[in-house]
């Protein structure tokens, strides 16, 4: 785990894309903030259209 609480800490961060059907939104953002190292993730869902 990286960081403390309370404390700033700097680190390298990625963007990761997913694409999936509406039906499984709600999975993909349960195993994001299942496996994310951060007390809350940054989650952003943008329809296609």
């Amino acid at each position: 785990m990286i960081g403390e609480t309370g404390k700033i800490s700097f680190c390298t961060e990625c963007k990761m894309e997913f694409r999936c059907p509406n039906k499984d939104i709600e999975l993909v953002k349960k195993i994001i903030k299942d496996v994310h190292p951060y007390e809350v993730p940054l989650i952003n869902v943008l329809p296609l259209l």
